[in-house]
């Protein structure tokens, strides 16, 4: 078997190629292979390997590590496994490989997904316990299960579920514009620091990147005025990932299931001072709102663990997957 640094874009065609032959349920799209892996964020690099067996194509991988501290509060000793897979005589050397290759460039702590521009959060549980043993007995550890979730709405308007309080009145749901740029960082960075500031900083870069977010203000302005300074502080905000839009995040990888336009939800939080007011459940339900209004029938949350919380608006299962997680001390 041969280990090579992918050199050029037909190499990383055939081993997109392989991949979706692989795993017929996790197709890569159009696209998305482009921004998630030849337009990394700032202080990520990424290496592409493929594996060859008798002069075929027998296994890929995709590495991500941090160039440097890009943050105080994102750990530069960590190394992404971003996609893998291999024939099985293949896997295993080409997974020594990669760790090898990570822990040289100071990786203590490896994940199998979860990078920046994930294409995963961890290994998807329908690839079967023999995928899950063989990890684990590389010496991955596994977390607990995080999940994707769905819901398809039909015609007819969307339902409010959950409105704010009476004397909420002064709440408002807005998109984010540029004047409101440094606002939204600036919240992120106080309320969430480390990988949602990281996010949103690069995000903000791509043509409309900023307005996908949206933010829960507390402002005295009224509706459509044009907010000034001491008008408003910042309680919340929600990353929004449309299909047609110009940067998809990670809750539009795999393709939907009814066909209908799609859009993902995720992350959001509220200020550690708006929490426990009942507040997430209108926030999120105007959200919906505006992207039903917007056309979007099918909503995505990826990547969590709160299913009892969504199933408030109707959301269900639709992938599951184990977080893994190999640590290793360098000499």
């Amino acid at each position: 078997m041969q280990i090579e640094m992918m050199m050029d874009r037909e190499e990383l065609k055939r081993a997109v190629e392989l991949w979706n032959r692989s795993h017929r349920n996790y197709p890569l799209r159009e696209g998305f292979v482009e921004q998630n892996l030849l337009a990394p964020y700032t202080g990520v690099e990424v290496e592409l390997f493929s594996a060859h067996k008798d002069g075929d194509l027998a296994g890929m991988a995709a590495l991500k590590w941090f160039s440097g501290d890009v943050s105080d509060h994102i750990d530069h000793n960590r190394g992404f496994i971003s996609l893998f897979t291999a024939e099985h005589d293949v896997r295993g050397r080409l997974l020594d490989f990669c760790l090898d290759f990570l822990g040289e460039r100071g990786a203590e702590e490896i994940r199998l997904g979860g990078d920046p521009q994930n294409f995963l959060p961890g290994l998807p549980a329908e690839f079967g316990g023999d995928e899950l043993d063989f990890w684990q007995e590389a010496g991955f550890r596994a977390g607990e299960p995080v999940y994707d979730l769905k819901r398809t709405y039909g015609g007819g308007g969307y339902p409010l579920q959950f409105d704010f309080a009476g004397d909420q009145n002064h709440l408002r749901i807005v998109r984010c514009e540029r004047n409101l740029r440094d606002d939204l960082l600036q919240f992120l960075e106080r309320e969430f620091p480390g990988r949602w500031h990281y996010e949103a900083r690069n995000i903000c870069r791509w043509p409309a990147g900023l307005r996908d977010y949206w933010l829960l203000l507390d402002t005295s302005a009224d509706e459509g005025e044009e907010f000034a300074a001491g008008d408003y502080a910042v309680l919340g905000f929600a990353r929004v990932n449309r299909s047609d839009g110009y940067y998809r995040g990670p809750n539009l990888n795999w393709p939907g299931d009814s066909g209908l336009p799609e859009a993902g939800v995720g992350p959001l939080g509220l200020a550690a001072s708006a929490r426990g007011r009942g507040l997430s459940l209108p926030f999120l339900d105007g959200i919906f709102c505006r992207l039903y209004e917007r056309g979007y029938r099918e909503i995505i949350i990826d990547w969590t663990e709160l299913v009892e919380f969504y199933n408030k608006f109707g959301f269900d299962v639709r992938r599951r997957y184990i977080p893994l997680t190999l640590t290793r001390k360098n000499s």
